[in-house]
C-alpha cells in the first residue's frame, strides 16, 4: 500500500473514530438531557407533627399520587438491607451500573430470545421513573448512561432517596413511606420482616403483586424475599419461620389527617415562598414541601376530639376553631381550623374576626400601666352614663359602683368604655399597633366600640396577646416550625406589673358551670355582634389557648352561642386534659399587685377627665328619630341627621361603622344607629326599614 492509500486510511480511520465518538457524545448528553426532576418536584406536600407523625398532605401536583418524600434514616435498616439484597446487592461497590449483572442478563436473554431479566441496579430504575421509559435495549443503554450520571451527581444516599420517594407501590401510592402508611397504618421506621419483605417486592409489578386484589401472587413475591433475606443473613430462621406465616393487609388504610385546615393553610403560605431552580436540588437537605412542625400529636388528637363532640349537636352555620400555644417553647402546639372540613376549609385561627369583649383586659392593663387606674378603683356601671347609648351590659343590668377587678371578671360593658375613654381610643389603638399590625378597625376608624368588638383581629393574634399577659408582659411571635434556630421577634408591650396584675384579676372570672374547682386558669370570654362569634381564651401554666365558635360566612343560625356559655367549656376542656408545665414568675412589688389603691385612684372622678363621658349631653340624632319607620330614598340610602357634635362623627349601623351620614339598608327590618363624636358624646336611635 502506497503512501497516499496508507494516508487516506488513516485519515478514513480518524474521521470513524471522530464520527463514533461524536455518536458516542450526543448519545451520552441527549441521554442525560432527558432526565427531569419534575416527578419529585411534583411530589406531595407534607405537615408532619414534632414526633414526625403525618398530619395533613396533599396529592402529587402531576398524577394525584401519594408520593412523599422519604430518606433512608426514616426507613427501618431491615428494609434497606433487603431491599439492596433481592435488587442491587452490589449497589455500594459500583458507580449506578453493575456489570456482573448486565453479563448475567445478557446471558439469560439471549439465551430466552427475550428482555426477561434486566439488570437493572437502583439507579437504572430510578433513571426509568424520571424519564418514563418503554423497556426495550436503547432505553436499557440510555438509563445506564443516566444511572452513573445520577450516582455520580447524588451519590449513593441521594439514589436512595429518589427510590425511596418514587417507587410505584399499587394504585396511586408511591414511595415507601406512603405505602407504609397506606398498608399498614404505620411509619416504614418500624417495619416487620414480613412488611419490609412486601414493600421491597411491589414496585416489580404494583398492580400484580397488590395484597388488596391479588393476595397470592403478594403472598408468594413476599415470601421469595424473605427467604433470599434469610439466606443472605438479614433475618434468622426463627424470624423467616414466623413472618411466612403474618397475614397480608386486605385493604388500604386512609392516612389521617389530624391537622388538614392547617396544613393547606401552611401548604399555601409554602406555594407562595417557593422560587427554586428545582432542575439542581439538593436531593437529601432539600425540605421544600416537608413541614416539620411543632404541633403536638396528643394536642392535636384533643382538638379533633373536642371538634366531634361539638359537631354532634352543633348549628349548621357555626364550626368550632381553637390554637394552642407554649409560652416557654414560643411554638404552637395544637390548630383547629375547622371543626367541619364540610362546612368550611378556611383555617379559621388566621383569619380576621371580631373578638367581642375579649380585649376589655388589655385597655385596663394600658390605664394601669399609665397610673390612672388599680385593680381596686371604684368605676362606675350606670346606665345614665351613657344616655340611650347602645350597647348595654349582656346581662342588660347595671351594678352602680364596682371595682375595676370585678367590672372586668364581670365583663361589663359601661366600666369597660369609661376606662378606655380615660386612657383614649387613639392611645389604645396605636400602643396595640405600634410594633406590628395586630388589630384593624372597619373604615380605618378607632373608636370606644373597639374594646366590644368592633375592631377585628385573627385568632393567633389573640391567643399571642393573652400569652403575653402569662409572659408580664413580653409579646412574642410563635411558630409552627419544629427548629430551634429560627430568630422569633419578641418586645414589650405592656410592663411586668399592669400585665401581672391583669392575668391575676382574670383568674376570678366566674368559672364555667363543669369546672368549678378549677382555679387557675386566668381567662376571658367574648362574643360578637348577632352571636357571629363566641370565643373563650386562657392561659394554664405554660399553655394559652384560644377557642372561637364562628359563622365563617356570618350566617346567622338559631343558636345564640356566647363566650361563657358556649366556649369556655371548651377552652377549660382542653386546657385540663393537656399536660401542662409550671411556669416561673419572678415577684414583683408594685401597688397593682396590693389590695389597696392609692389615695388618688380610690375612684375614677368623671369630672376631672378632658372628656368626660357624663358631661351634659347634648350630640343628638334628629334624623331618623328613635322608634320611627322609614323608607330608603330612590338611591337606597336612608340619611342620618345629628345636631350638638364636638368635631368628626363615627356612625355606627348595627354595629358596623360608617364614614358618611348614611346607610344603604340591604333587607327590611330593625336597625340600631349610633353616634360618637370627638367629647365622647353618643346618641343612639332603633328605626324600622320598610322597602316601599
Amino acid at each position: 500500500m502506497d503512501k497516499r492509500n496508507q494516508r487516506s486510511l488513516i485519515y478514513a480511520m480518524a474521521l470513524l473514530i471522530l464520527c463514533i465518538t461524536g455518536a458516542i457524545f450526543v448519545f451520552v448528553f441527549t441521554s442525560i438531557n432527558e432526565l427531569s426532576l419534575s416527578k419529585f418536584h411534583d411530589r406531595s406536600y407534607v405537615l408532619y407533627s414534632d414526633k414526625g407523625n403525618v398530619l395533613a398532605y396533599t396529592l402529587s401536583s402531576d398524577t394525584s399520587a401519594l408520593r412523599f418524600k422519604t430518606t433512608k434514616d426514616e426507613v427501618s435498616k431491615l428494609y434497606i438491607n433487603m431491599l439492596i439484597a433481592n435488587e442491587d446487592k452490589r449497589f455500594y461497590s459500583h458507580f449506578g451500573v453493575d456489570p456482573f449483572s448486565i453479563v448475567r442478563a445478557a446471558f439469560y436473554n439471549f439465551r430466552n430470545q427475550n428482555v426477561g431479566s434486566g439488570a437493572s441496579t437502583l439507579a437504572m430504575q430510578v433513571a426509568k421513573r424520571l424519564t418514563g421509559h418503554k423497556r426495550t435495549y436503547i432505553n436499557k443503554v440510555k438509563e445506564m448512561v443516566q444511572a452513573i450520571y445520577l450516582t455520580l451527581k447524588y451519590k449513593r444516599d441521594g439514589i436512595l432517596t429518589l427510590y425511596l420517594t418514587l417507587s410505584p407501590f399499587g394504585g396511586n401510592i408511591e414511595g415507601v413511606k406512603a405505602a407504609s402508611l397506606t398498608w399498614f397504618n404505620h411509619l416504614p421506621n418500624t417495619l416487620t420482616p414480613s412488611e419490609a419483605a412486601l414493600l421491597t417486592a411491589l414496585p416489580r409489578a404494583p398492580e400484580h403483586i397488590r395484597p388488596d386484589k391479588n393476595p397470592k401472587s403478594a403472598l408468594y413475591y413476599k415470601n421469595e424475599v424473605l427467604k433470599l433475606a434469610n439466606r443472605a443473613f438479614i433475618i434468622t430462621k426463627e424470624q423467616l419461620n414466623l413472618s411466612l406465616k403474618e397475614e397480608l393487609p386486605h385493604k388500604r388504610f386512609t392516612i389521617r389527617q389530624n391537622a388538614l385546615t392547617f396544613g393547606n393553610y401552611v401548604f399555601n403560605l409554602k406555594k407562595s415562598n417557593t422560587k427554586t431552580d428545582f432542575k439542581e436540588l439538593d436531593i437529601l437537605h432539600t425540605d421544600d414541601k416537608e413541614i416539620f412542625s411543632s404541633l403536638d400529636d396528643t394536642v392535636q388528637d384533643e382538638l379533633n376530639l373536642i371538634a366531634a363532640k361539638f359537631e354532634q349537636n352543633s348549628d349548621p352555620n357555626y364550626v368550632l376553631s381553637a390554637i394552642v400555644l407554649d409560652v416557654k417553647s414560643h411554638t404552637i402546639k395544637g390548630v383547629l381550623g375547622s371543626s367541619s372540613n364540610k362546612k368550611t376549609t378556611v383555617c379559621l385561627p388566621f383569619r380576621l374576626r371580631s373578638p367581642g369583649s375579649s380585649l376589655k383586659p388589655f385597655a385596663y392593663a394600658f390605664a394601669m400601666e399609665k397610673g390612672m387606674l388599680h385593680p381596686n378603683t371604684i368605676l362606675h356601671d350606670n346606665q345614665n352614663l351613657y344616655g340611650t347609648w347602645s350597647p348595654n351590659n349582656f346581662s342588660r343590668k347595671f351594678c352602680g359602683n364596682i371595682s375595676a377587678k370585678k367590672a372586668l371578671t364581670y365583663s361589663l360593658n359601661i366600666p369597660a368604655l369609661e376606662v378606655l375613654n380615660l386612657v383614649g381610643a387613639n392611645s389604645f389603638s396605636k400602643k396595640f399597633n405600634l410594633n406590628e399590625q395586630l388589630l384593624k378597625f372597619r373604615n380605618n376608624k378607632s373608636d370606644l366600640s373597639i374594646v366590644l368588638g368592633s375592631g377585628i383581629i385573627n385568632l393567633y393574634n389573640l391567643a399571642r396577646l393573652y400569652a403575653m399577659l402569662n409572659e408580664d408582659g413580653l409579646m412574642h411571635e410563635f411558630t409552627y416550625k419544629n427548629k430551634s434556630d429560627i430568630n422569633l421577634q419578641k418586645y414589650r408591650l405592656l410592663t411586668k406589673d399592669s400585665a401581672r396584675a391583669v392575668f391575676e384579676i382574670l383568674k376570678e372570672t366566674p368559672r364555667p358551670y363543669l369546672y368549678p374547682e378549677q382555679k387557675l386558669i386566668s381567662y376571658k370570654t367574648g362574643t360578637a355582634y348577632e352571636f357571629t362569634d363566641a370565643l373563650a381564651i386562657g392561659s394554664l401554666n405554660n399553655l394559652t389557648v384560644a377557642v372561637s365558635i364562628s359563622s365563617p360566612y356570618n350566617i346567622k343560625g338559631n343558636t345564640h352561642y356566647t363566650g361563657y356559655d358556649s366556649a369556655s367549656p371548651y377552652l377549660f376542656e382542653i386546657l385540663s386534659k393537656s399536660k401542662t408545665e409550671k411556669l416561673y414568675k419572678e415577684d414583683l412589688n408594685s401597688p397593682l399587685l396590693n389590695t389597696a389603691p392609692p389615695t388618688a385612684l380610690k375612684e375614677l372622678n368623671l369630672t376631672n377627665q378632658s372628656h368626660a363621658l357624663n358631661h351634659e349631653k347634648k350630640l343628638e340624632i334628629t334624623f331618623p328619630t328613635n322608634g320611627q319607620t322609614v323608607s330608603p330614598d330612590s338611591h337606597g340610602k336612608v340619611y342620618i341627621k345629628t345636631k350638638g357634635q364636638t368635631g368628626e362623627l363615627i356612625i355606627t349601623v348595627n354595629n358596623e361603622q360608617f364614614e358618611q351620614h348614611y346607610f344603604e339598608p340591604k333587607s327590611e327590618g330593625f336597625y340600631s344607629i349610633t353616634v360618637i363624636d370627638e367629647a365622647g358624646q353618643t346618641d343612639t336611635t332603633k328605626i324600622k326599614v320598610e322597602f316601599r
